[in-house]
């Protein structure tokens, strides 16, 4: 018999060495070291943090405007957007290719600049960036005060370019040039859920990658932050976030990308002030494909976390990736809406996956997991769409496919933001 919903504090170190990349939090916020607890006996499993005394210096504003105080201190190139503003329509009718995202790393690591340490200041260590072998620092620039996040990697692993990469790692799902080649590329398309590429930059023996910080955290720290452990007020503050979220994927697809890694650690959240709404940011971009379709590979590495891996994804057969990506999104609804995951897994002899292929998804997360006790019953109706492990009953993001259900179409998506229903 399946247990409660696994905590998700417990399952974020165990899923296969797979570590919060680039987490960000306040440079005025302890640090949250999150610890392993037991399942409670009932109901979803609770988030327990305990907090370090590692306090950062002394707060200043962030400044999106002027981040440096010289061109010297940045790479102009990557700094600025390169071409002129794209018209929003044609950026949605304009797909990224293969080829482009090619130039486009191709280019940032043949104008990366020298990095100077002297321009900047160590606040601390927002996490490791366990999959590029290296870590991210929250940094302040000593020209203009504004943080940026810099995530620092080995150049044995980065190599001198694209190029050189895939000669060198062939089979890695994880590529930091395409990484960066789709931040410039989303740039030009004036994509606004990215965290804005400020310059690639080099010593001897490191590549160092400089964005946006995003001073709200991740949506991993959202989920510790909410006092509600759910019902109706935690999906009120859901479901905005959501709908960004939702957006967000779906402009990417618009451009022909799929995400593949998408999770509550890849996802961020900023805000223009204190008083303003939150504004959501995709991060790690590293394993993305172009195209939908991912083609049939004996050899292929599997992408993203375990329990956000679409179970087609480790079939040998070619899947629909936008699909995919669809899964994980139902894996991160479950996460924000119950502060856990519905399995570690979805390999296909994990419990929860064998009872869902023998009796359904809303059997398993109904009469066994029963989210219907926490969840309204149009957030469980749109999760068991988003988690159909049959891609081809699986609600899509879509909203001009025909073809195939769209999750916009589902009651908790439009009903008012101020007030989500309960029709338990």
């Amino acid at each position: 018999m399946v247990g409660p919903c696994h905590s998700l504090v417990r399952l974020i170190q165990a899923l296969t060495g797979h570590r919060r990349d680039a987490v960000h939090s306040e440079p005025n916020v302890p640090v949250i070291n999150v610890v392993k607890v037991p399942p409670e006996s009932a109901g979803p499993g609770n988030l327990r943090a305990c907090r370090s005394v590692s306090e950062a210096s002394t707060h200043a504003s962030l400044s999106r405007s002027s981040l440096y105080s010289s061109a010297a201190s940045l790479n102009s190139s990557c700094m600025n957007s390169d071409d002129e503003s794209f018209n929003a329509e044609a950026s949605h009718r304009a797909a990224v290719t293969a080829n482009s995202l090619t130039k486009s790393a191709t280019a940032v690591s043949l104008q990366s600049g020298t990095w100077d340490p002297g321009g900047f200041r160590m606040v601390k260590r927002l996490e490791s960036a366990g999959a590029n072998r290296g870590h991210v620092d929250l940094m302040q620039s000593k020209g203009s005060g504004a943080y940026v996040a810099v995530k620092k990697m080995p150049n044995d692993w980065v190599c001198s370019g694209p190029i050189d990469f895939d000669r060198h790692f062939p089979r890695s799902a994880e590529r930091p040039w395409q990484d960066v080649g789709v931040l410039r590329e989303l740039s030009r398309h004036n994509y606004p859920y990215m965290c804005k590429l400020h310059g690639v930059f080099r010593d001897a023996s490191h590549t160092y990658v400089v964005t946006t910080f995003a001073e709200r955290g991740d949506l991993f720290t959202w989920c510790q932050r909410q006092s509600s452990k759910h019902g109706l007020i935690r999906e009120k503050a859901m479901l905005p976030l959501v709908r960004q979220i939702f957006d967000a994927v779906e402009r990417l697809h618009q451009l022909g990308i799929a995400h593949r890694d998408l999770s509550v650690e890849n996802i961020l959240l900023t805000s223009s002030s204190a008083d303003s709404p939150e504004e959501v940011k995709l991060i790690d971009f590293g394993q993305v494909v172009t195209g939908r379709t991912v083609p049939a590979s004996p050899m292929r590495q599997h992408c993203s976390k375990p329990a956000y891996r679409a179970p087609e994804i480790m079939l040998a057969s070619g899947y629909d990736a936008f699909i995919a990506d669809a899964f994980a999104l139902g894996v991160v609804l479950h996460a924000m809406a119950m502060s856990s995951y519905p399995w570690e897994s979805t390999r296909s002899e994990v419990g929860p996956i064998v009872i869902a292929r023998a009796r359904g998804m809303s059997y398993l997360l109904t009469e066994k997991l029963r989210l219907d006790k926490y969840v309204s019953k149009p957030l469980l109706q749109l999760m068991i769409g988003l988690l159909e492990l049959e891609p081809s009953a699986r609600l899509g993001l879509d909203r001009d496919d025909p073809s195939r259900r769209c999750a916009w179409d589902e009651l908790w998506l439009q009903q008012p933001q101020e007030q989500p229903q309960d029709s338990r």
